[in-house]
């Protein structure tokens, strides 16, 4: 099985798509230690919402 990677939502490549991603780190400093502990793995959240958006 394949191991999924960790994707911090700053370094994220969809983060002006992913809306959940975009909450996240609303209100968090860039030079915070939890910045790079918000994310998800290998784009979860984004790929999760556009298969949720059926209209």
């Amino acid at each position: 099985m394949k191991s999924k990677e960790w994707i911090s939502c700053g370094d994220c490549k969809y983060l002006h798509e992913c809306k959940c991603g975009q909450l996240r780190i609303q209100n968090v400093d860039a030079d915070s230690k939890i910045y790079n502990d918000i994310g998800c793995f290998d784009y979860e959240q984004y790929s999760n919402n556009k298969q949720l958006k059926l209209f």
